[in-house]
């Protein structure tokens, strides 16, 4: 049976992606006690902070969301520049042991007080270690939803391993490089209850601290992207990083759609209305967005696409210089040209030779006299000048020969192979670099534009269902009333 959505309680309960804001991005700006902050459009009251104050590190806040009531604690994460950083180091550590650190106990211990100071929390949430604190509590106490982002592990001794905690929610960024880590040495079990992944961030060293805490952060000020690429060049433009908005939830209740069966919404008027401005604005603005970025990876195929010729010189260039710097006295320099090292050595030798020779001309006389006579007729073979550097002139040419061979080989590698590498091992031509990415955008550009249309007219037809069922009603109560016919209804746009 289908389940009546209260659109308007529905959207004024926190989601999950409310408190992963609250745990990657507000708890860092350390509000002050009793001020407001909006969070996705709901107001949120600061209820009671602790920044600074426990030794072991442990820093919270509590917030009320003031449509709801709903009461939450949100943990901080290593905070390298508050007044117990150390503490927070050496916590983070002390999670690989099997000992509880007494920074899990403070927070525990704080969670319990704001229990009693305000009632039922109804979740606790934090990111890193601040995500560790949420989950220690989520442990303990089942009642309490635990929503983390990229949250440091658990000791060992903190948590049973084996143990379902359908409580604890995690997100874990694509990118991020803790919980890579923690999943490397084989502990990523000690993270407990469900995890999902989420595609924020970006793959760069530059990324990696937004990455871990999901939100851009420079002198308390946030910017939602990452500008990539310079100015005026192709593919420069933003990438939004922000780890709430990819989290993919429901339209009607905010509420996070990964694994288990969703509740049936009830169709009438209201969430007919509410699915058809919701296409309207996010799906249809998300589906935007990443237009733009299939825009700027476009526009970056098509310049390396152009940029062909200078990318194959760029590697031959490179491939010679690492080919010439094998060793390192330089003998390889500019082998396949005549003024190679190797060659000018070769001709110097031959100049070298040619001295020898025509300072071995006054031995002729003497080579000619009868006991030189009589040592050729012995050993068979002619004593002069010339004979003495025949043999090593012979083998400067064969030296030689070989070094234009060698040199041949070179340059084949330089001018034929390189370029077969680019296309591939095809007969026609075709930049591998950059040929596969623009065949694989060009289907990827055309599925686009094919979903946008469907979506936009899915949209349509959805706002002309809620005005038929809007104009059914009137209709039908008309007809009781009047005791008339109730008359037909508009026709709506039929899917192609």
């Amino acid at each position: 049976m289908a389940v009546k959505v209260n659109s308007e309680l529905d959207q004024l309960n926190t989601t999950d992606a409310d408190l992963i804001k609250l745990a990657g991005l507000y708890v860092y700006l350390l509000p002050k006690r009793h001020s407001t902050i909006e969070v996705n459009d709901k107001m949120f009251k600061i209820r009671n902070t602790n920044f600074n104050k426990e030794k072991s590190g442990m820093d919270a806040m509590t917030v009320q969301n003031v449509a709801s009531g709903e009461y939450h604690v949100v943990y901080m994460g290593t905070n390298i520049h508050g007044k117990y950083a150390i503490a927070d180091i050496k916590t983070d550590a002390h999670l690989l042991t099997e000992a509880t650190p007494q920074q899990l106990k403070d927070g525990k211990k704080y969670f319990e007080d704001m229990e009693k100071a305000f009632g039922e929390i109804t979740s606790a949430s934090g990111n890193s270690l601040g995500g560790a604190l949420a989950n220690y509590v989520g442990v303990e106490y089942s009642h309490v939803r635990s929503v983390t982002l990229n949250p440091a592990m658990l000791p060992a001794s903190a948590l049973d391993v084996e143990k379902q905690y359908d409580n604890i929610t995690n997100y874990i960024s694509e990118y991020d490089l803790l919980n890579l880590s923690q999943d490397a040495i084989g502990m990523g079990n000690q993270v407990p209850g469900l995890k999902y992944t989420i595609y924020n961030g970006v793959p760069s060293i530059a990324g990696i601290g937004f990455n871990h805490t999901g939100y851009r952060r420079e002198d308390s000020i946030h910017t939602p992207y990452v500008t990539i690429g310079r100015k005026g060049e192709p593919g420069y433009g933003k990438i939004y990083v922000d780890a709430h908005n990819h989290i993919v939830s429901s339209i009607w209740t905010g509420q996070p759609l990964y694994g288990g069966r969703s509740e049936r919404i009830d169709l009438n008027v209201e969430t007919l209305q509410l699915l058809s401005q919701s296409i309207e604005t996010s799906v249809l603005e998300r589906l935007g967005l990443a237009q733009t970025y299939i825009g700027h990876t476009v526009e970056i195929i098509n310049h390396e696409s152009e940029a062909y010729e200078s990318r194959l010189k760029t590697v031959r260039e490179v491939f010679q210089e690492a080919f010439e710097d094998i060793i390192d006295d330089g003998l390889l320099k500019g082998i396949r040209f005549a003024n190679s090292v190797f060659k000018l050595m070769i001709q110097k030798l031959h100049a070298l030779l040619d001295t020898i020779e025509r300072a071995s001309q006054v031995l002729n006389g003497l080579l000619n006299s009868p006991p030189a006579a009589l040592i050729e007729f012995i050993i068979n073979k002619p004593i002069d000048a010339e004979s003495l550097v025949s043999e090593i002139r012979g083998s400067l040419e064969e030296l030689e020969e070989t070094l234009d061979e060698f040199a041949l080989a070179v340059e084949d590698t330089v001018y034929n192979t390189i370029e077969d590498i680019f296309k591939a091992g095809q007969e026609k031509f075709h930049d591998v670099v950059v040929g596969e990415l623009e065949a694989h955008f060009e289907h990827v550009e055309s599925n686009y534009q094919r979903m946008n249309a469907q979506v936009e007219e899915f949209g349509t037809q959805v706002g002309q269902v809620a005005n038929a069922f809007k104009t059914i009603d009137q209709r039908v109560a008309h007809a009781i009333t009047d005791q008339l016919a109730m008359g037909d209804i508009d026709p709506m746009t039929s899917t192609t």
